[in-house]
């Protein structure tokens, strides 16, 4: 991989953007774009065509063509253009190496072409790089409504916590989720438990999964400041159909260190996520296992 210059400056973060497999995703340069310019940083941006490096010829056309699409947003980002011979996870880990980005920006299209089996490319390179991968959709508009999913863990606690950091969340208008496991009718039957007693057993499970979920709120920062919600349903199941009743354009999940074989087997929640969502969708790094 190829760079003209090291943008690894501290006092200028940069915004790595991963153009998809086939021509441009303006969504996300300008997403990317838009970042840069609000930080004072850098945009970088990823590219490669047919598993061969690019010409100097096409990298400067590709080149003064994002610069020509940015320049209608506002003021113009530092750009610079890196190459590959090839899309692959590994490039976008080496390049997160190299340039200490603040973000990564991908298109969907990336997400799983990049990916294998049991992971996708934004939850490798959040838990190899430490660094927060934004899957987008919208383009260059600021967020309006956003959901936050979590298992309550410590390490959804430093998700949260590292996307307020990039002021991305609209905390004006936030919801926190969290999806628990409901008390299971067959298992009760069949242990013979009264179903007055299973009632009343599920009623106060449901009561501490939101008292539970008030604590981790206050230990994000966000007391007073967000709506609670639970959701007896799977965790997929249970992020997609909240971020559709609030019409959230902005999801925040926590990126998870389960190994591959836990994953094949039970999937991920982000990946299920990534695939169905319809709007943008904020893989974040925590310290230990998270969402999943």
């Amino acid at each position: 991989m190829n760079s003209q210059a090291q943008l690894n400056e501290a006092s200028s973060p940069s915004i790595l953007a991963v153009s998809p497999l086939d021509g441009y995703d303006w969504s996300t340069i300008d997403r990317a774009a838009l970042l840069a310019e609000r930080w004072k940083g850098r945009l970088i941006v990823l590219k490669a065509k047919n598993n061969r490096e690019l010409s100097d010829a096409e990298r400067r056309s590709i080149k003064e063509g994002i610069e020509r699409r940015i320049a209608v947003l506002g003021p113009l980002a530092p750009v610079e253009l890196i190459s590959g011979a090839a899309y692959s996870s590994d490039a976008i880990l080496e390049a997160v190496t190299q340039f200490t980005p603040r973000l990564v920006v991908m298109a969907p299209s990336v997400v799983w072409a990049l990916g294998t089996l049991v992971d996708t490319a934004p939850e490798t390179v959040a838990a190899g790089t430490r660094c927060p991968v934004l899957v987008t959709r919208s383009g260059s508009e600021d967020y309006a409504s956003g959901l936050i999913a979590t298992d309550l863990s410590p390490s959804c606690v430093d998700a949260v916590r590292e996307a307020l950091r990039l002021e991305l969340l609209p905390v004006d208008r936030l919801t926190v989720l969290h999806a628990f496991s409901p008390l299971n009718e067959a298992m009760v039957t069949y242990a013979g438990v009264d179903p007055k007693e299973a009632e009343r057993i599920a009623v106060a499970a449901e009561a501490k999964a939101m008292d539970d979920l008030d604590v981790f709120i206050d230990r994000c920062g966000l007391s007073g400041k967000v709506n609670a919600r639970t959701s007896k349903a799977p965790p997929a199941a249970a992020v997609l159909e909240a971020a559709n009743a609030i019409q959230a354009d902005l999801i925040l999940l926590g990126s998870s260190r389960r190994g591959g074989l836990a994953r094949f087997l039970m999937g991920s929640t982000v990946g299920e996520v990534l695939t169905a969502a319809r709007c943008d969708v904020l893989v974040a790094p925590g310290s230990s296992n998270a969402l999943d």
